[in-house]
């Protein structure tokens, strides 16, 4: 019988006694959810391309922004299915969704897709995506260096894979109005809007893109249209910056 467990995701800013029930927080709890195995770090880990749930890429995103990181709990452990979804649903009822309470669950609770077997297409992908996405402390080479000879070495081949004819734009050239268009992009001024509603005031779209490690043509082409959405082809996911795009939103300084 599998074993599973219900987990609660808490806010390290938000010091208190949060009582619901018989449940006693010392932190502000803002997701409850249900799973076995690694499905806890697995969440959060992926947490920008394994859910929609806007609200809750917001609450991480500003979260991390801050210097924190979401406090992980299991709230109980060693349950079958039925009792961790019934304890899934006692929990977000008595702590409330928003905007009856802090949680940012979609749903209250009860769902799930155990013994669901993804097909070889669809397995394909995930194993992209996660190899994709070994980021920070998840990656290997984390907290190591190359040497500077490396570095030079890597320098000098990046830079003959895209001379001559392996330039995707070799024998390419703008035209006049793209040109003059390139160059206004440089000179304006923006507004950028973060996900968590900080507002940012920068000159030049490609400072912007590399400043907060956003995706350049995803802002050019949202630019003055509101905020970007999630990209509709699943393929899309394997470029961090597209995802980091998601939730921001760009216009021109009038």
């Amino acid at each position: 019988m599998p074993q599973f467990y219900v987990y609660v995701f808490l806010d390290p800013r938000k010091k208190g006694v949060y009582k619901f029930g018989e449940f006693e927080f010392d932190y502000e709890p803002f997701y409850i959810g249900k799973g076995q195995g690694n499905r806890i770090d697995h969440h959060i880990k992926y947490y920008k391309i394994t859910t929609n749930n806007r609200c809750k890429i917001n609450k991480i995103n500003k979260i991390i922004r801050l210097g924190y990181f979401p406090i992980l709990l299991k709230v109980k452990d060693n349950l079958d299915e039925a009792e961790a979804f019934k304890i899934e649903k006692l929990l977000i009822n008595l702590i409330g969704r928003y905007p009856n309470g802090p949680l940012t669950n979609m749903t209250d609770g009860g769902e799930g897709s155990y013994g669901l077997l993804h097909s070889e297409k669809t397995k394909k992908l995930l194993s992209e995506i996660h190899k994709t996405l070994q980021l920070g402390v998840n990656n290997p080479f984390y907290g190591k260096h190359h040497s500077k000879e490396t570095i030079e070495k890597i320098r000098v081949k990046c830079r003959k894979a895209s001379l001559g004819s392996k330039n995707a734009f070799y024998r390419k050239h703008h035209s006049k109005e793209m040109r003059e268009k390139l160059s206004e992009l440089k000179k304006k001024t923006y507004i950028l809007i973060s996900p968590d509603k900080q507002i940012y005031e920068r000159k030049g779209m490609m400072e912007i893109a590399n400043e907060f490690k956003l995706h350049y043509k995803t802002l050019t082409r949202f630019l003055d249209k509101g905020m970007i959405p999630l990209p509709k082809q699943k393929k899309k996911f394997s470029c961090i910056e597209i995802m980091n795009s998601v939730g921001w939103e760009v216009k021109i300084k009038e």
